[in-house]
């Protein structure tokens, strides 16, 4: 999109032959037999324009905007990219010519999902959920830094009726969820408590619910009790440290159990999430590379962004790699890439390597 941006000027009249694209497409680096996946990505969210039979394009209006939109707010998301100071061109993806992270990392390659947005009715629903879920949080202040994931299905559900349904019931499954350590996303000791259409978990130190309608949430603020794994000697007002180790476990166990126990509740539906970071520069929130123990905390890199959204398509079939794609986007936020993220290996998460981790 960049290299179209920049040939066409802005200009959503000028038009492009399958030659000149096909140039475009080869400085990013993208390989041949994925171009044509490129494009129909590109066609089916609305930021190019088919001009004629035989490939000949422009870029299209709404892909202008959005492309002035990453540029002029570099530290902003838009609806189909992260933040510019840290976009680059990737080669080895199909369903995207624009990722954060190393130019060496390893990404996914899955066909172009059909969705990768909300709707208007969607989106409101999805702001008054968050309203409610945020409130089983203890004590969150305004100024509070949090992170929120909603897993939306592309079609509506009926999970109301598989959470009572005898003795395989998802009301079981959820009861007895074990985190890959118990430090994380477990919820043996956590109260479940089903209100009316919704599901309602965990509260405290993070909190989760579920809807007969499929969606699933989970948000936690970014305190030094959870994601900062006591990094700090006290709770003071001092900015936040989070544990690389404790992101990556919390992020892989979200994901784990809307793999295992919520999507396959669901069958064979397609997903998006989106995913919702607030305050990060108001609450001055630091990140270190790679895994770092309480005295090791000597580098810490600060937040470039107080606020990122983004929905995003489930691409991948597992919870390993769909982590790693959501945590290079988070790890973004801090202009950190790919190689930042500890316990990940070829694009995946490494779980037995957390489980080895001290309690």
């Amino acid at each position: 999109m960049l290299k179209l941006y920049e040939a066409s000027e802005g200009d959503s009249d000028l038009v492009f032959d399958p030659d000149e694209i096909d140039h475009m497409l080869s400085e990013a680096g993208v390989p041949e037999a994925k171009r044509d996946g490129v494009l129909r990505f590109l066609d089916n969210e609305g930021l190019i324009e088919l001009r004629a039979l035989g490939g000949a394009l422009s870029i299209s209006h709404d892909g202008v905007v959005e492309m002035e939109a990453a540029l002029n707010e570099p530290a902003h998301a838009t609806a189909h990219f992260p933040p510019a100071n840290t976009i680059i061109i990737a080669g080895n993806v199909v369903n995207s010519t624009i990722q954060q992270g190393q130019s060496n990392a390893a990404m996914g390659t899955a066909t172009p999902p059909r969705r990768a947005d909300l709707t208007a009715e969607e989106k409101a629903l999805g702001d008054t959920r968050k309203v409610a879920l945020l409130a089983q949080i203890d004590q969150l202040q305004q100024k509070e830094a949090w992170i929120l994931f909603q897993f939306v299905p592309d079609n509506s559900l009926d999970l109301l009726t598989r959470f009572y349904s005898g003795a395989a019931s998802l009301e079981r499954q959820i009861r007895d969820w074990q985190g890959i350590r118990q430090s994380g996303f477990d919820l043996q000791s956590s109260n479940v408590q089903p209100r009316g259409q919704t599901i309602v978990f965990g509260g405290g130190r993070w909190a989760a619910a579920l809807h007969a309608d499929g969606w699933f949430e989970f948000a936690a603020p970014f305190r030094n009790d959870y994601l900062g794994w006591f990094m700090r000697s006290d709770d003071s007002a001092a900015a936040p440290r989070i544990n690389g180790a404790a992101f990556v476990e919390a992020t892989h166990d979200v994901f784990r159990f809307f793999f295992a126990v919520v999507a396959a509740a669901a069958g064979g539906t397609s997903w998006r999430y989106r995913l919702q970071v607030e305050n990060l520069g108001t609450a001055r929130v630091e990140l270190h590379r790679g895994h770092r123990r309480r005295g090791e905390w000597t580098d810490p890199h600060h937040a470039l962004t107080d606020r990122f959204e983004q929905v995003l398509p489930i691409v991948s079939a597992t919870s390993e790699r769909a982590a790693v794609e959501c945590l290079e986007r988070l790890y973004a936020l801090w202009g950190l890439g790919n190689d930042a993220i500890p316990f990940v290996e070829n694009g995946a998460v490494i779980p037995e390597q957390i489980q080895k981790l001290p309690m």
